[in-house]
């Protein structure tokens, strides 16, 4: 939107952005912010509009950042915000001064002592801004206008159509209703494309005579109150940029204008500080509201820990110059920067020698890269929590940066901060980078073996990585309206996790008790909600049991599939696979025992009397025959059986086995046995060579 030199809007000459110079991409910072303004993590009112660009977002009909007049049905609009938010901060406490020192002047009394207080109120930094000669003449403009502004802003969607179709002209701001029915028409459009958009069509327009198939634009375009109701659909995402290049400011951006800034700089400054005289040549600022968590802000509601437990000396604990209050703003904003795991938030800040600004921002320009990048591949496999160190050629990776500080934190909400939980200080990049290449090497590892064993499944299999394995194996276990079993991640996934993250961090993640349990719980789920994800849940199990720092590798792994319970369960569930399917004599066989394994095998004693149970079962279906040689090993197992029963692990075999599935071999399983079968002929030698060369390059392949 060209702003004329009189400060009036130019519609006539607005136009769609589409330069990414401008708008900003992964590796390219936007030019385009608006005015966040608050006065405090508790101010809920609607964003207050005092100047520049307006961020414009609608979400099913709720407008998210700025509240126009049009949307907002109680007239809380965000430019008439400000104006209350100045009337009760500034014009009220200005009038009762004026009017005190009017009656003392008319009662010829001195009113020194009240000049003075209206010459402060007059120095106050949003007095002067509200007042400036600029701002004043671009909200009276802003004012004048606003209709056709906000008729812009909540027709978006269909003021970007003319204005792409390059239909300029036909864009009448003044024609409020027209406007309105091209928006609902979009609207109508784009839902009307399937059953689910259809259906959520008519549930808006609550109409019970209209079916799907007798749903069209013809009957919606002059009904008002199914237009009424279709705008509750309404979503749109709109950056309206005010362009000051033909005004007194010669700026195309408004945060170009420094002396407005440096008022709203001032602005921030006295709502957070106040002056001190430190001496007779000093003044400094000290904080009055808690600015960070851990600095104490000597109100009210906090304990005055300064000096002498006065606030008084609240100076002598911190006092910053105007420009190093500025700066501490942009360090807090930046340290609170991170990317979320559920409700944990992980924040990463760089340290290193002799950093400057620029590093710091291009650490956090590759940060957002790496992690859009690493949710976007689904070939990044493991690397979801390291994604830092990850290379590539539009990464920047200062070399100055040697270490970090990662900050686990509870998410705050709308009127709360975040809560640091647990900080791990200085740890070396290059740890980190061996962490993570470790963590990916595995995943990639256990990906090829799983998509070998699960090559039936259709659908492409999703990269293993941490905090999915992890919200598998702890989420808890839902089915939906198609019988689809899926884990939702609740408290104790959260917990959990927070326990464990800092560990995998740090290369400190031995042991983890709590996988195998909730591994066996989750599968007996599936089985008994018809929808058996053993084979799927295993792979996860693996991995984080194979992450774990352990001095062999997959000890904890391994120590399970060599214990005398494992061993055991492989037997049983060989024999019980004779049940297995479909084709069961005993159809309830999988939801009643299979899903209920750990009750009936809580105890070894019981583990012997299900072995008995599933023996008179096999010989009454006939099928004792396929089953009499594991039966004589698995009793010969449980006779030399030392050490202590695991109902877990034991149902860890049970499954192995009697949810195996039997496929063919591949090639290079085939060439490993050929290899093995023929490796000390030395009269083969060459031939050998050939096939080990050959089995390099499919394994290759098969990485790729």
């Amino acid at each position: 939107m060209p702003v004329k030199e009189d400060f009036s809007f130019d519609f006539d000459n607005i136009s769609i952005i589409d330069d990414e110079n401008i708008i900003g991409t992964k590796i390219t910072d936007t030019k385009l912010y608006q005015l966040d303004f608050k006065m405090s993590d508790n101010d809920t009112s609607p964003k207050k509009f005092l100047w520049g660009d307006v961020h414009y977002e609608v979400i099913e009909g709720k407008e998210l950042r700025y509240k126009t007049e049009l949307g907002d049905k109680d007239n809380n609009s965000s430019f008439d915000n400000w104006i209350t938010f100045y009337d009760k901060k500034i014009k009220e406490e200005f009038e009762k001064i004026s009017k005190k020192i009017a009656d003392l002047e008319a009662n010829k009394k001195d009113f020194s002592e009240k000049e003075a207080e209206l010459d402060k109120l007059k120095s106050n930094a949003i007095y002067k801004f509200h007042n400036h000669e600029v701002i004043a003449t671009f909200r009276k403009s802003y004012e004048t206008q606003r209709l056709q502004i906000e008729t812009l802003l909540y027709n978006a969607l269909a003021i970007e159509k003319k204005l792409r179709a390059n239909n300029l002209k036909e864009i009448n701001l003044g024609n409020v209703e027209s406007l309105k029915s091209e928006t609902v028409k979009i609207i109508f459009e784009q839902f009307n494309t399937d059953t689910n958009g259809k259906k959520k069509l008519l549930k808006v327009i609550s109409d019970n005579n209209i079916t799907t198939e007798e749903l069209s634009w013809e009957l919606i375009k002059d009904n008002d109150k199914y237009q009424e109701n279709l705008l509750s659909l309404r979503s749109c995402n709109c950056f309206l940029h005010f362009d000051f290049s033909a005004t007194a400011l010669n700026k195309k951006y408004w945060y170009e204008a420094n002396e407005i800034l440096d008022i709203i700089y001032e602005i921030f400054i006295d709502a957070f500080a106040e002056k001190v005289k430190i001496d007779e040549n000093t003044e400094k600022y000290v904080f009055n509201k808690t600015l960070y968590k851990t600095l104490c802000s000597g109100d009210g509601k906090n304990d005055i820990q300064f000096p002498g437990f006065s606030n008084a000396k609240k100076y002598k604990s911190g006092a910053f110059d105007k420009g190093e209050v500025s700066d501490l703003f942009y360090a807090i904003d930046y340290a609170s920067r991170g990317f979320g795991v559920e409700d944990i938030k992980i924040i990463i800040l760089p340290l290193g020698e002799n950093l400057v600004a620029k590093d710091y921002d291009e650490f956090s320009k590759d940060m957002r890269s790496k992690r859009e990048d690493s949710i976007n591949n689904k070939n990044n496999a493991s690397d979801d929590l390291l994604f830092i160190m990850n290379e590539g050629e539009n990464y920047t990776d200062c070399e100055n940066i040697v270490k970090f500080d990662v900050i686990f934190t509870k998410k705050g909400g709308a009127t709360s901060p975040d809560v640091d939980l647990i900080e791990l200080s200085g740890i070396q990049k290059s740890s980190l980078k061996i962490i993570k290449n470790r963590i990916k090497e595995i995943g990639s590892e256990i990906f090829n073996k799983r998509k070998r064993e699960l090559s039936y499944v259709k659908e492409e299999l999703k990269m293993i990585n941490t905090t999915w394995a992890f919200s598998n194996i702890l989420g808890i276990g839902q089915t939906d309206n198609k019988g689809d079993v899926k884990f939702k991640t609740n408290a104790k996934y959260q917990s959990h996790l927070l326990k464990t993250l800092p560990k995998i961090y740090s290369a400190t993640y031995h042991q983890d008790d709590l996988l195998l349990p909730r591994f066996i719980e989750n599968t007996e789920y599936s089985v008994r909600q018809g929808d058996n994800k053993y084979n799927f849940l295993k792979y996860d199990f693996e991995f984080l049991s194979s992450i774990q720092n352990t001095n062999i590798y997959k000890f904890n792994y391994m120590k399970i599939l060599n214990s005398y319970s494992y061993k055991m369960g492989l037997l049983l569930g060989d024999m019980a696979r004779n049940f297995a399917g479909e084709s069961s004599p005993i159809k309830s066989f999988e939801k009643n025992y299979v899903g209920n394994l750990t009750r009936r095998i809580g105890r070894l004693e019981d583990f012997i009397d299900f072995k008995n149970d599933i023996e008179q079962k096999l010989i009454m279906h006939e099928k004792v025959n396929y089953t009499r040689k594991i039966s004589t090993d698995l009793a010969e197992l449980i006779k030399e059986y030392q050490g202590s029963y695991d109902k877990n692990e034991c149902a860890f075999g049970f499954f192995e086995s009697y949810f195996k599935i039997n496929r063919k071999r591949t090639l290079d399983e085939d060439l490993k046995l050929l290899i093995d079968k023929h490796k000390d002929n030395k009269e083969q030698s060459e031939a050998i060579s050939n096939l080990q060369n050959l089995l390099i390059s499919l394994e290759s392949e098969t990485q790729i």
